[in-house]
């Protein structure tokens, strides 16, 4: 029995590989560019066929990947042990798009398939590790100039999550004794747009400040932001759900996984302490 992470070389994948490989379990890491050789593989995961002949009826998966890959691989009727899949809290935005509908037929899937132990666990923004997009885009910008434009003021409310936070409920959902779950995994505390822009920026040694721009002068900005190499981009519906508030109620999960997320002010503290040293 092993346990086997889809998209192991990057984000909460490569955190939850290392910890557990740290652990002495036994695991196996597979992604089309593996980061170490040791106990990983090199492997599209589309490739449901593929994964059939690495992953036994006797392993558990976690899913760390695009949502529509675990989705074709549970249209081959798979057997597992147990699955845990991260998906995102886009499925519960106001405004469709493509990811949100790919995300509703993951777990769609999950929910129609004959694992006997699931849990999907849908995180907000997460930070604290490699490769993850919102906070890289925010050093980006940050490194290009001292004021970041936002819609509304970035009053908007987000709880982003730390990364190892995140991890340690994907963990807790492999000794779960419910056969089914379904959480959202957010931050200890909601923080408006603007501090946890101008939060983030400090702890990473910039020094900016969020102004405020009506929405059509940043579309404007976005549309130009895309012909410029080095500036990051940004298009028109993210703008749209820049003004969306996203808090969720974690008493679930504290109360089933016994998750207990740390502050955003200690948990950003930490990360860009960490790479300091």
């Amino acid at each position: 029995m092993k346990t086997v992470i889809l998209g192991a070389s990057r984000g909460p994948g490569a955190r939850l590989f290392n910890r557990l490989l740290g652990e002495g379990k036994q695991v196996l890491g597979i992604s089309r560019h593996p980061q170490t050789q040791a106990q990983t593989l090199a492997m599209d995961a589309a490739d449901s066929s593929a994964l059939g002949e690495v992953i036994s009826a006797e392993d558990t998966l976690i899913h760390c990947s695009r949502p529509e890959l675990l989705t074709g691989y549970l249209q081959t009727a798979p057997r597992l042990a147990r699955l845990v899949a991260l998906g995102s809290t886009r499925l519960y935005s106001r405004y469709p798009d493509d990811k949100q509908q790919r995300v509703k037929k993951m777990q769609e899937a999950v929910q129609a398939s004959a694992i006997p132990h699931w849990a999907i666990l849908h995180p907000t923004l997460i930070y604290g590790a490699s490769g993850l997009n919102n906070v890289e885009r925010i050093l980006g910008f940050a490194r290009f100039s001292p004021v970041i434009p936002l819609p509304l003021a970035g009053r908007s409310q987000i709880q982003p999550v730390h990364v190892d936070d995140l991890c340690d409920a994907v963990l807790a959902c492999l000794s779960l004794n419910e056969p089914t779950y379904t959480a959202v995994i957010a931050g200890q505390d909601a923080l408006a747009y603007k501090d946890f822009v101008e939060m983030t920026a400090r702890a990473a040694g910039h020094r900016c400040r969020v102004v405020s721009l009506p929405f059509w002068t940043m579309s404007l900005l976005g549309g130009a932001s895309r012909l410029l190499p080095f500036v990051p981009s940004i298009n028109a519906e993210e703008l749209t759900r820049l003004g969306e508030d996203k808090v969720f109620d974690i008493a679930s999960p504290a109360r089933v996984l016994g998750y207990s997320p740390r502050q955003f002010a200690e948990g950003i503290a930490e990360v860009y302490g960490r790479q300091r040293q």
